[in-house]
């Protein structure tokens, strides 16, 4: 049986195209990835060996290829703005991404195919590749807004308050400024040296040192902890 290399060049040159030096290249460190990639770090890859090469020379290999059914593609967020590619005789691969810090993560799952053989029984069809899409926040992200405080806020970025730490006058004083767990917060700005910050909270800009914000548990707007 030929391998990925040996079939892609015959895929190359049926396509009217040259096996050069950089499309060797290519189908070196395509057949040695072991995870799907994008045509950006294809290209990065290949520009640290060959720092002439194009980035349309990467795209013109990559749909010779998949044309060709030697590599298959496919999106790794719900948007479809990220493209990746495996070799075909690779097992399926599934992403999740955080919408909170836009890491990417392989998974597997005893269901995909299932699903597969549900396509096949209501299609009739012979299901070679799936597509599936998965986002939300990352274990990481939510460990961290289970922590995150007022300070952590970047600007134009909203919250509502857990809760209120501190003891004595000093809780006392941040509840009398209208902060209680449930109300929206939005940071606006910080001063140049990053202290005080200002707030946007029930209508009315609020200032607070760092040391204060640091008192407020908050979970971001779009998070679903704690809820």
């Amino acid at each position: 049986m030929m391998t990925f290399i040996q079939q892609s060049r015959d895929a190359i040159r049926a396509s009217g195209g040259r096996i050069t030096t950089q499309r060797e290249m290519l189908l070196d460190l395509l057949s040695q990835l072991e995870h799907d990639i994008d045509a950006e770090h294809l290209f990065q890859l290949a520009s640290e060996l060959d720092p002439n090469i194009s980035l349309p020379t990467i795209y013109r290999t990559l749909h010779t290829l998949e044309d060709a059914q030697l590599i298959a593609s496919h999106y790794v967020s719900s948007e479809h703005d990220r493209k990746v590619y495996r070799i075909n005789d690779r097992t399926d691969a599934f992403h999740f991404a955080c919408r909170r810090c836009g890491r990417v993560t392989p998974f597997q799952s005893e269901l995909i195919e299932q699903i597969k053989d549900e396509l096949r029984d209501q299609l009739g069809a012979d299901v070679m590749s799936l597509c599936m899409c998965a986002s939300g926040i990352c274990a990481d992200c939510r460990e961290k807004e289970q922590t995150m405080t007022l300070d952590g806020l970047r600007t134009g970025e909203s919250a509502t308050i857990r809760t209120i730490n501190g003891k004595g006058a000093v809780r006392r004083r941040l509840m009398d400024m209208g902060l209680s767990k449930g109300v929206r917060i939005e940071m606006v700005k910080a001063a140049p040296m990053g202290d005080p910050i200002e707030y946007m909270v029930r209508g009315y800009h609020l200032s607070l040192r760092k040391s204060e914000a640091e008192l407020v548990e908050i979970v971001p707007l779009g998070s679903d902890v704690d809820r």
